[in-house]
């Protein structure tokens, strides 16, 4: 089964749910709307810092400074050793 791209056009938070796995995709990361409502879970997250370079994953985790979020869920293909199709929330806007 392929994923479709969706626009998140709702502002989310991105939380760690605490899943870990060796074996890729590991869908470790929530997305959750302002009534608390669950929107997605997702195995990469991607954000561009300051300085425009981008950062993926925890890294990127850390950075999320505001507490909501506008972007994009894309499925990527995570590697010849995964289970299956990855899926990439990769933020757009930052909403204050």
């Amino acid at each position: 089964m392929t994923a479709r791209p969706r626009a998140v056009d709702s502002p989310v938070r991105v939380v760690d749910n605490g899943v870990r796995s060796f074996v890729p995709p590991t869908f470790c990361f929530e997305l959750w709307d302002e009534e608390g409502r669950h929107v997605a879970t997702v195995s990469r997250v991607v954000v561009s810092d300051p300085n425009d370079r981008e950062l993926t994953d925890f890294d990127a985790l850390t950075s999320l400074d505001e507490p909501r979020y506008l972007g994009r869920i894309d499925p990527y293909d995570a590697g010849p050793d995964a289970r299956g199709q990855g899926a990439r929330f990769t933020v757009t806007a930052r909403v204050t």
